[in-house]
């Protein structure tokens, strides 16, 4: 361009120069739950995750963790395409996430500090019939759970030494596969949706915004690179979010 070119010509044409350049980044993303399989073959003793009770887990064990998960709630999420997720900023919050996209379902993290009536509103939005959560959480917060509630500890309780086995065997295998496993057949793709989120409903009924695979990791390489981040994978920021989300 000539050097006479006015400024907004010139941050006109770097703003179409970076739409065409994230077009071919496009053909190298992974949904958020092959990334986690990613990072986990590859990295399987970096530390991953932790929380404010001192638990801390390293990728190979959070994939090995929601793998058991998925497997367990199979039958519970069968024949649903959203399920609710009611649990506090924590390391078993984020691997219940993972579980709910290995095996093919949107998560929707539900807000614990909303009035009942704003959870049943979500609910009713996006047609929930179970909602997963802790026997700590509904003693702690008197809560009215939306549909049936599912209880993680029993959830997790009782796994016997066939069972660790065969998410071990699983671990092995690539995030595709592992996927059609434990989603029913069912590959996802970048416009599918990831996750659901629930503003406060401070002005009305609480409004769902449905953010795909894609807008997640656009949102993860924009930080990368505010921030020049050396480890930009998909799945330890959503890892993050999961920890930390609020369902605001």
């Amino acid at each position: 361009m000539p050097s006479t070119t006015p400024p907004f010509e010139v941050r006109r044409a770097v703003q179409e120069l970076q739409t065409d350049a994230y077009r071919h980044r496009r053909n190298r993303m992974l949904t958020l739950h092959r990334s986690l399989v990613h990072t986990a073959h590859r990295h399987p003793f970096r530390f991953a995750m932790a929380d404010k009770r001192r638990r801390r887990m390293k990728w190979g064990g959070a994939l090995l963790s929601a793998i058991f998960l998925a497997r367990r709630l199979r039958r519970t999420w069968a024949d649903q395409e959203m399920v609710g997720i009611l649990l506090p900023p924590s390391v078993p919050g984020a691997l219940v996430n993972f579980a709910a996209a290995l095996a093919g379902k949107i998560p929707v993290n539900l807000n614990y500090t909303t009035p009942d009536d704003s959870l049943a509103s979500c609910a009713e939005q996006c047609q929930l019939k179970t909602v997963i959560t802790t026997t700590q959480l509904l003693e702690r917060i008197p809560l009215k759970v939306p549909g049936k509630t599912i209880l993680l500890e029993e959830v997790a309780a009782g796994h016997g030494f066939g069972e660790r086995l065969v998410a071990l065997v699983l671990w092995f295998l690539p995030g595709r596969a592992l996927e059609r496993i434990l989603g029913g057949g069912k590959n996802k793709t970048l416009d599918d949706i990831a996750t659901i989120i629930f503003s406060s409903g401070s002005t009305g009924e609480p409004k769902g915004v449905m953010l795909s695979h894609c807008n997640i990791r656009s949102n993860i390489d924009q930080v990368g690179q505010m921030l020049c981040s050396t480890a930009k994978t998909a799945s330890s920021v959503f890892c993050h979010s999961s920890i930390h989300s609020d369902s605001r």
